[in-house]
């Protein structure tokens, strides 16, 4: 769990640096039990500078996942020759639930990897939701910050409300 919150940690960071790039201080980062805030002392007043701070946390964990999974899958594929892993979905489960360091490797590399695609998920304010609100004001010359946010949160209220209603009809023909 530590080793996650060391993840958690450099993900703020890579956002913390990227706002400094653009000369936007970051007074202090919160961690809290379900993630981080790095609070900006103001909001970028370009958006691709907004974009590019979204978006420096998630690639902090793609590039973490890139250099973990080399490392974690030549573990794996170590125990699997020696016989202490079996070759198969459980038995990996098994590794990554256990302490050695194969189950830590491969449990730090798809953790990060999931980190980066869950803040990526377009929902305001989580990095995928203030980039895409980013992408929207920077196709829009003539729109705002305020009104890309509306019309963030209006197509997001109409994607998961059709979602969800997929989903009911769904439940009714299992």
């Amino acid at each position: 769990i530590l080793l996650l919150f060391v993840c958690v940690i450099l993900h703020e960071f890579g956002h913390a640096i990227m706002a400094k790039y653009f000369g936007v201080n970051v007074p202090h980062i919160t961690l809290l039990p379900i993630g981080g805030v790095a609070q900006l002392e103001r909001i970028p007043r370009k958006p691709l500078q907004e974009f590019l701070i979204a978006i420096a946390g998630p690639a902090v964990n793609f590039v973490l996942a890139i250099l973990l999974l080399p490392i974690a899958l030549l573990a794996v594929s170590l125990s699997i020759r020696s016989g202490a892993v079996s070759a198969t979905i459980p038995g990996l489960m098994n590794e990554v639930q256990s302490m050695s360091l194969t189950g830590l490797l491969l449990y730090l590399a798809v953790t990060n990897i999931l980190l980066g695609v869950f803040n990526l998920l377009p929902a305001f304010p989580m990095d995928g939701g203030r980039a895409f609100c980013a992408l929207c004001w920077l196709c829009s010359c003539a729109m705002s910050r305020p009104h890309a946010l509306l019309f963030l949160s209006g197509g997001a209220w109409r994607f998961f409300s059709r979602f969800g209603e997929s989903l009911m009809e769904a439940s009714f023909y299992c």
